[in-house]
């Protein structure tokens, strides 16, 4: 509105002193419009055009009437329409701002669509709050890497795989713990992700997690690899961590 205003005023300078009126009512619509919903603003926009009509008639049979006027008036309709469209995009805006800052919103955009768990930036946001937290926080990052995926979908098709992957989700879910979080990435990445805290003074918590999850990685019939990271030494975040591979505990 001040952008309209300083134009307003410089153009007042340099238009014609006969088109001074009609400059004068087209800036004052373009003002009201950004007060407005944007269905009274094209109202008022038809109305002060079909208000305008009569005199633009006058001029003309008067041979008054030159292109500038006209060209101010043809616009009477659009001018109060720009701010109030404007408006109304920014309050769009707002609400979906608002909306995407809810936790509950958050959380859903961390689902996939293809499993209904949760996408891997799930893992990092958590990373994020124990950094924020300040305390003293290690875990256990798996990576379960399926092999030959696309082969699979071709042979057992898009439903059943994606059956065998949620039956396998399910069944690593009952194994974690309160606390740890599964997340899967198989659009881009081909892999089923655990975040799993552990003891930090027991020196064999990797492979008691490794132990603990081991039936239901034995039980799929999908071809994989398995891979760790230790945070925060390997890395604080999914896409930069050192993976490293690892065998099942006989």
């Amino acid at each position: 509105m001040l952008a309209v205003l300083l134009i307003g005023g410089i153009g007042g300078l340099l238009v014609q002193p006969e088109l001074t009126g009609a400059w004068g009512v087209l800036i004052a619509l373009v003002l009201v419009g950004g007060f407005l919903p944007l269905a009274p603003a094209v109202m008022l926009g038809g109305a002060a055009f079909v208000t305008a009509v009569p005199f633009l008639l006058v001029r003309q049979s008067e041979a008054q009437l030159g292109g500038e006027l006209f060209l101010l008036m043809a616009l009477l309709p659009f001018a109060p329409v720009w701010l109030a469209a404007a408006r109304a995009q920014q309050v769009r805006a707002t609400r979906l701002h608002m909306l995407l800052s809810l936790p509950q919103v958050r959380a859903a955009m961390d689902v996939s669509e293809w499993s209904l768990l949760p996408r891997p930036r799930a893992i990092d946001r958590r990373l994020a709050g124990l950094e924020n937290s300040g305390g003293q926080h290690t875990a256990i990052l798996l990576r379960l890497r399926f092999l030959r995926l696309a082969e699979a979908r071709d042979l057992l098709g898009d439903a059943q795989l994606q059956q065998s992957v949620l039956a396998l989700a399910d069944e690593l879910r009952l194994l974690l713990r309160a606390g740890d979080l599964l997340a899967e990435d198989l659009s881009s990445q081909g892999a089923l992700y655990v975040l799993a805290f552990h003891n930090p003074q027991a020196e064999e918590s990797l492979t008691a997690i490794l132990r603990r999850l081991a039936p239901a990685l034995e039980r799929t019939g999908l071809e994989h690899s398995l891979s760790y990271a230790r945070y925060p030494e390997s890395g604080r975040r999914l896409h930069e961590v050192a993976w490293q591979p690892v065998e099942l505990p006989s």
